[in-house]
């Protein structure tokens, strides 16, 4: 894993680092269940956060975050506003 995660940064543009994405994902979940079955229950919890936090900075890098929790929306439009308002300042 640590290799497709070195290589994944690297992988082109957006289309050919989402389809190494997709081919490798799958990867995350198999390792995950092998220590399950092996009661490593510390591994599950790592490699299943891993993959989880991976997700999250593939979709920030390629732009596909999908908010569908308004209270959430609401604070990232709050955020962007005081981000703006504070890079209007500096100019």
């Amino acid at each position: 894993m640590d290799v497709i995660d070195a290589t994944r940064a690297a992988a082109g543009n957006d289309p050919e680092r989402a389809a190494f994405i997709a081919q490798h994902a799958p990867l995350y979940e198999i390792a995950a269940l092998l220590f399950q079955q092996q009661e490593r229950n510390e591994e599950v919890f790592f490699t299943s956060e891993r993959a989880r936090a991976r997700a999250f900075l593939d979709g920030l890098a390629t732009g596909e975050v999908a908010l569908n929790d308004d209270e959430a929306v609401k604070l990232l439009l709050d955020w962007q506003k005081a981000y703006a308002s504070r890079q209007a300042a500096q100019d």
